[in-house]
């Protein structure tokens, strides 16, 4: 899904102070998906992830809306999206499935 869970307003509103004290520094917001489903299905999914929570920031001052967003559907997991046996993991997929938030702390402070 591409919709914020509650979880997930909770953990964007914790995100807000942090934003504000980063100033000008550049951000990007990155998508992210599970291993099921087609690539193409899951780049776009990846890509309204990184959107919704694009808009939800903007919405809140927190980022210009020039911010752009890059969807990496399921190239970059951060779990096994299965068990060693071959079986699925769960718990891994969940991990994959998420949005990144990216400061870039080397440009734009002045």
């Amino acid at each position: 899904k591409a919709t914020l869970t509650p979880d997930a307003a909770e953990t964007l509103n914790a995100l807000l102070p942090l934003l504000a004290k980063a100033g000008k520094h550049p951000a990007s917001i990155e998508g992210h998906t599970d291993a099921k489903g087609s690539d193409t299905y899951n780049q776009a999914l990846s890509e309204k992830r990184a959107q919704t929570v694009k808009d939800w920031l903007v919405a809140k001052g927190a980022l210009p809306a020039a911010t752009p967003i890059q969807g990496w559907g399921k190239r970059r997991p951060v779990a096994p999206n299965a068990k060693a046996d071959g079986s699925d993991d769960p718990a891994g997929r969940q991990k994959n499935r998420r949005v990144e938030v990216v400061l870039d702390l080397c440009k734009g402070a002045g």
